[in-house]
């Protein structure tokens, strides 16, 4: 479960992330899956148009249950992601669909670039 209680915005790396991570759950041999939950506005309409609300379990009614929240504390990175996790990250996006494709697909292409040079 990931809340999105206190998100104000996700970019297009964390979303890259976030549909890579579901996609692995999802192919697990228990077949899992990931939940988003309190996503509410913008962040849930973003969710939508990118389709990730169909590899993932989307949910915008208020999370009532504290404890599991509190059972999920991470501690936020220190470091800044490195190149070839940005670049999986929008390549998993563009994959995702059609619209993706045309979205992110200027993204890749540049950060191949940067990669080969």
């Amino acid at each position: 479960m990931i809340d999105f209680e206190d998100c104000s915005s996700m970019d297009s790396t964390f979303l890259g992330i976030l549909v890579s991570v579901a996609l692995k759950i999802r192919s697990a041999a228990d077949e899992g899956s990931i939940s988003l939950l309190n996503l509410r506005g913008r962040n849930l309409e973003t969710v939508c148009n990118l389709g990730i609300h169909q590899i993932a379990n989307v949910s915008s009614d208020e999370v009532k249950d504290e404890v599991q929240l509190e059972n999920l504390a991470i501690k936020p990175s220190q470091s800044n992601a490195n190149p070839d996790t940005i670049y999986k990250a929008h390549k998993a996006l563009m994959n995702l669909n059609e619209k993706n494709l045309k979205v992110f697909s200027d993204v890749v292409s540049y950060l191949e670039q940067k990669k080969e040079g």
